[in-house]
Parts: C-alpha cells; sequence; structure tokens
C-alpha cells in the first residue's frame, strides 16, 4: 500500500474513531469537523464529521450505523451486521441464517445455514451460491457441486427457479428440468425447443407453430406469431377460460363468468362481466373508456370514465379520483369508516395528502420536489412526530437511500417527536435542540448557549412531579 492510499487509511480510522458511540465527538465540537448530539433528540443520536460525508447514529430500538457518504455505510441491529458500498449496489451482510455479499450486477454470494438459500440438510451440510459476472457455481444442501460460465457451458443445480440447468453454447444448446418434473430442451433458442413430464407436453417452432399442454390444467396454442392464439384454460373445471386471437382483427375471450371481445385491434372493445354486472367499452383503446361496476357485496359501485390525455374519473359512493394531463395532476377525496382522505399530486412526484382517521389521529404527507418533504403524525393518545427535509433532490424513498444520499444534501432538516424537537442546517453548523428541560443552541460548535424551561423539574420528573404507586 503506497502514496494517497496509505495515508486514507489511518485518516478513515480516525474519523470513525471520533464518530463512535462515546467517543470524542460526544465532548469536543468544531464545525465541520465533528458535530454531535450530547443526547438522544426525537429518537436519534447523531455524531458527523466533515460535514455530511461521515455520521455515526444510534436510534432508539438500539439500531446503529455508521456513514462514509456515498463509499461505505454500517449497520447494527436485531443481531445482524450489515456494510454497504456504493449503495444500493453493494452489501456484505453476516448473523443468522447465514452471509452474503453483493457487487450488483458483478457478484453475489451467499452461505452459511440456517432456512431460506443457506439451508442445511440433516447431515449439517450448508448450501453456498455464487456468480461473478458470467460465471456460477455453488453446493446444494445434499453436497452435489456445480458451476459454470455463460454462455460456453455449465450445470446449475436449484438455482434460477430450476431443479437444474444443462446448457452448452447457448443460444446452441440448453436443457431445463423443473422441480415439477417437466424437462423443456432448447436448440438454437428462441426458435426450437420441446419438452415433457409431469403431464406436461411442448413443441415450439418460433414463430410458425407451437403448442404448451399440460393435463387438466391448460392447453395452449399459436401461429405464426404474433398473430393467431388459442388457449383453454382449466378445461372441463369451474374455472374454464377460452382465448381466441386473430390479430389485429378480431379476439375474444370466455368463461363461465365474463366474456370480452375487440374488433379491428384497439377501434373497438367490450368486456362483460355476468357475475358482477361489470361492463365497459373503449374505443380507440386506450383513449376513451367507460366502464361501470353496480354495487355488489358490500362493494358501492363505481363509474369511470377517461378520454385520455384529458381527463379521467373514477367515482364510487364514498371516494371520488381525477386525473388531468395523463395523471401530471390528481386529486382525490375518500371516506370510509378508517376514517377520510384527500390529496393532490402534482407532476407525478409531488402530491399534498392529509388523512383524518377513525380513531381521531391524523397524518399529512407533503411532497415538493425538488424543494422540500414532509411528513407528520398526529397519533391520537401520544404526542406527535413528524420530520421536513429541505431540498429533497432526490425523488425516492427507502431508508438505505436517506442515509446514503438524501443526508448528504439536506440542508435544513427539522424533527420532532415525543415533546422533543431539533433543527438542523448545513449538517451541524447551526443547531437547536428543544427538550422537556430545555432549550439548547449551536453554533459550529463556538457559539452555544441553553435555556432551561421553568417548569423542566415537573416535566422530566423532578420535586414536583407525581411519583407512580407501587401496591
Amino acid at each position: 500500500m503506497e502514496g494517497p492510499a496509505r495515508r486514507l487509511v489511518p485518516l478513515v480510522a480516525g474519523l470513525l474513531a471520533v464518530l463512535a458511540p462515546g467517543g470524542p465527538a460526544a465532548g469536543f465540537e468544531l464545525w465541520p469537523l465533528v458535530v454531535g448530539d450530547e443526547r438522544p433528540v426525537a429518537g436519534i443520536a447523531r455524531r458527523r464529521a466533515a460535514g455530511p460525508l461521515f455520521e455515526s447514529f444510534e436510534l432508539a430500538d438500539g439500531t446503529r450505523g455508521w456513514m462514509l457518504r456515498p463509499l461505505l455505510g454500517g449497520l447494527e441491529a436485531g443481531g445482524r451486521s450489515r456494510l454497504e458500498f456504493l449503495y444500493p449496489l453493494g452489501a456484505f451482510q453476516r448473523g443468522e441464517p447465514g452471509w452474503s455479499l453483493r457487487v450488483t450486477p458483478l457478484l453475489d454470494i451467499q452461505g452459511g445455514g440456517g432456512d431460506g438459500p443457506e439451508a442445511a440438510d440433516g447431515t449439517g451440510t450448508r448450501r453456498s451460491a455464487w456468480t461473478v459476472g458470467p460465471a456460477f457455481g455453488g453446493r446444494t444442501p445434499q453436497g452435489q457441486r456445480y458451476g459454470g460460465l455463460f454462455p460456453l457451458g455449465g450445470v446449475a443445480r436449484e438455482r434460477f427457479g430450476l431443479a437444474r440447468l444443462d446448457f452448452w453454447l447457448f443460444p446452441l444448446f440448453a436443457r431445463a428440468r423443473h422441480r415439477d418434473g417437466f424437462e423443456r430442451t432448447y436448440l438454437l433458442w428462441p426458435f426450437l425447443s420441446w419438452g415433457h413430464g409431469g403431464g406436461r407436453r411442448l413443441l415450439r417452432i418460433w414463430p410458425f407453430y407451437g403448442h404448451d399442454v399440460k393435463q387438466d390444467r391448460f392447453e395452449r396454442r399459436f401461429a405464426i406469431w404474433p398473430l393467431v392464439h388459442w388457449r383453454n384454460e382449466d378445461p372441463g373445471g369451474p374455472g374454464q377460460r377460452q382465448v381466441r386471437l386473430f390479430l389485429p382483427f378480431y379476439g375474444e375471450s370466455r368463461s363461465a363468468r365474463a366474456r370480452s371481445q375487440f374488433v379491428l385491434g384497439p377501434l373497438h372493445l367490450a368486456s362483460e362481466n355476468q357475475q358482477t354486472g361489470e361492463r365497459s367499452r373503449a374505443w380507440l383503446w386506450p383513449l376513451v373508456r367507460f366502464a361501470r361496476r353496480p354495487a355488489r357485496d358490500g362493494f358501492a359501485g363505481s363509474r369511470e370514465l377517461r378520454v385520455e390525455p384529458f381527463v379521467r374519473r373514477v367515482k364510487t359512493p364514498g371516494s371520488t379520483r381525477t386525473r388531468f394531463a395523463l395523471g401530471a395532476v390528481e386529486r382525490y377525496v375518500a371516506e370510509d369508516d378508517d376514517g377520510t382522505r384527500s390529496g393532490w399530486r402534482l407532476l407525478w412526484i409531488s402530491r399534498f395528502a392529509h388523512e383524518r382517521r377513525a380513531d381521531a389521529s391524523e397524518g399529512w404527507k407533503r411532497d415538493l420536489w425538488p424543494v422540500f418533504r414532509y411528513r407528520a403524525e398526529h397519533p391520537a393518545d401520544a404526542p406527535p412526530r413528524g420530520r421536513l427535509a429541505i431540498p429533497w433532490l432526490l425523488p425516492v424513498g427507502g431508508e438505505g437511500f436517506q442515509r446514503h444520499w438524501l443526508d448528504a444534501v439536506t440542508v435544513y432538516e427539522r424533527r420532532w417527536s415525543d415533546a422533543e424537537s431539533r433543527n438542523d442546517w448545513l449538517w451541524g453548523l447551526v443547531r437547536s435542540q428543544a427538550t422537556p428541560s430545555g432549550v439548547f443552541h449551536d453554533v459550529a460548535g463556538v457559539l452555544r448557549w441553553e435555556r432551561p424551561r421553568a417548569d423542566a423539574g415537573a416535566v422530566v420528573g423532578g420535586p414536583s412531579a407525581p411519583q407512580a404507586q407501587v401496591d
């Protein structure tokens, strides 16, 4: 190890030591080098270094983690540890039932024991599986090893959803054995294939002719693909369904409960469900469509009118949803026994929604991309909680994206929960925290002041606070 890499290792190690729980950050602050929370606020204790680049955190449920954005991140929770790198491309995870290493799309290795893909058989043999680019291999719970290099040749056992897969110079030759006993052979895929077993037989000479028949389950055929298709699902059974397609001139689907047909492709489509009474008609599909579902079995019924790209409206006795310009603007209102919901969606990403539930609790979602993202909950029997982040540059969700990417570009954040709140500007440059005991302010870790609350004793359990009685 030479040059810059040799100097980087002690630097990273030193920063992680600073960020470790109980480390120097607990008693030393100098923005943007090191900033930290003296106590958890809104369920989170956080320490940071070098602005948003280095961070460690601990949640109220005991979950702990650290970040070296955007390269590395670690998590420990529930007896499992996880190392993430270049999220979401790479991850190493260990703990029961085993371990795994993934680097999308190049590498995927699994090993260990327990249930699922690393299961062991009665002899204690562990299953393993790995993929490195076009190469793959592994071992089954019975101890059988396999491997291959795509597309040259190889054998896979209990991989890719199959009991066994053999291939040589793919697409020249391949043979796939399914877990139900069906085996299919391919020559010059996808042009010629045949198969049998498990009560199923198949022949495919694409694109001229093909049939796929499984006893008492289905019969499917095509000719001059994709022009002519016919199929019979569940023949002779209660769910029997017959389909005939002669594209683009005519097509129909029939069953004991429903029927649909089209004439000249999208010019006219019609469907009818004889069991539910639902009917629909479309002209120049999908531009113009009208559908009706009558009330039945507790369902209040609905009507839909679509004239794309201008408007689409779906109405039921308890709700109305209206879209304009292919959904660029959408308004919805709904009310049922669980409560009421209403909101707007703008340009498919931004939305403003409110929910009032039957238990008197309320919730808000307000997203205006790329300006801000806001979440708030007012439970009926607990203090309110929520989060506001400015800006919201990546219109994606998920806890992993939040830790690795969104927090790195969040200039201002506000969190509140259980009578506590925290405001944070520029990753700790200016912070304020409000707790039942007082209000704390910090500027760059240099200028700090605190104002205790006059009634702090009563709030946090001082001499004037009521004490619990134990019989």
